[in-house]
């Protein structure tokens, strides 16, 4: 069976992510794969997609901006050459393109709904009513696919499929804890390194990272840093954190993008996760399996990890600060974490595509 992703931006990005673990995962399972994208990748992604052509995944993205008839086009000729039997589409864009794309064909394409927010609205609501629907739909949780279901009459499958991560990697990463610390975060043993890792957008509230860090400088004398990792998205929550680099050259970084995330969350001691939304977090599954210390919003989307130890729930700066004040450095949380295994989440990624390509089969 050949298994094909398709997303928006190859970008360190929970979408993305997510679709090349599974990408990878079902080449160790036996089945060709591939991943495309529309747009041009990030070039901090392009060393992951190497991974994935060493691996054996067929990896194509555009090397030059295109409009969306150009990308439909080179989006239907890749796919009619590779033809793959299952095709899954990461977020509402990448899905409106590869349905267009395989107009006629009787290749079944499933939507992949990642967002913590509404997925649908104004014109893509529209279009999503005169579109020819998916096969099937995913969401990372039930409240995407409830949402989903309430807008459209849909009929085909609407799954709920969470998100997973490679445990492996995160836990070998901390074999070099020390090396990355002095390295990276050029800190001492005696410094407590706080860590935000997303893109640097409204979603993750970076600014409440800032402040909570300022007010935890005022209250205690322990050293410390705040790092940040991500892609600079918006030009707020880019001008906040350069400003905070400015403004405290020695105890706040911003790393940008950066492909060695396992090994920056083995390092750190706490990881910040100050978001005002999210679907299913690829990076408190990352954070929790590395074993750090994490202070995370108390938002839905986060609370079905409330049960694993060295998780703490805040709302405002000070509640962040209260939070943060009286963490020591080089404490590891042993968690166990099998049920998020990608290994788990491919397996009904699978699942779900053979019974697609069955039925599409059986229908040809």
């Amino acid at each position: 069976m050949h298994v094909c992703h398709v997303v928006h931006r190859p970008r360190f990005s929970g979408a993305e992510v997510l679709a090349l673990a599974l990408a990878r995962e079902h080449v160790v399972n036996g089945h060709e794969s591939s991943f495309i994208a529309t747009r041009p990748s990030e070039s901090s992604f392009q060393s992951a997609l190497d991974d994935l052509r060493s691996r054996g995944v067929y990896v194509w993205s555009p090397s030059v901006e295109k409009n969306r008839l150009s990308r439909i086009f080179h989006l239907r000729k890749t796919l009619q050459r590779l033809r793959p039997n299952v095709v899954f589409s990461h977020s509402v864009l990448p899905a409106f393109l590869t349905r267009l794309a395989l107009v006629g064909a009787s290749t079944p394409v499933v939507t992949v709904l990642h967002s913590g927010l509404q997925d649908y609205f104004g014109v893509l609501r529209f279009l999503e009513v005169v579109f020819p629907p998916p096969a099937a739909v995913v969401g990372v949780t039930e409240a995407n696919s409830v949402r989903y279901l309430t807008q459209f009459a849909f009929r085909g499958p609407c799954v709920v499929i969470p998100n997973g991560i490679d445990l492996a990697r995160f836990s070998k990463a901390r074999q070099n804890r020390a090396g990355v610390r002095a390295s990276v975060f050029r800190a001492s043993n005696d410094v407590t390194v706080f860590l935000q890792v997303g893109r640097l957008a409204a979603a993750k509230h970076v600014e409440l990272s800032i402040n909570a860090f300022e007010r935890l400088k005022q209250r205690s004398s322990r050293p410390a840093k705040l790092c940040f990792v991500g892609i600079g998205e918006d030009i707020e929550s880019t001008s906040a954190v350069r400003s905070a680099c400015m403004k405290h050259p020695d105890e706040v970084m911003w790393l940008g993008p950066c492909s060695e995330i396992p090994e920056l969350l083995a390092a750190c001691d706490v990881c910040l996760i100050p978001s005002r939304w999210e679907g299913h977090p690829m990076v408190l599954l990352e954070a929790l399996a590395s074993g750090c210390t994490v202070i995370a919003s108390d938002i839905p989307a986060f609370q079905f990890a409330k049960k694993y130890a060295g998780l703490h729930f805040a709302t405002t700066p000070d509640q962040f600060a209260d939070c943060m004040a009286p963490q020591i450095p080089n404490k590891v949380h042993e968690r166990d974490l099998a049920e998020w295994a990608i290994t788990a989440c491919c397996a009904r990624y699978e699942e779900l595509a053979i019974k697609l390509a069955s039925s599409a089969r059986a229908q040809s």
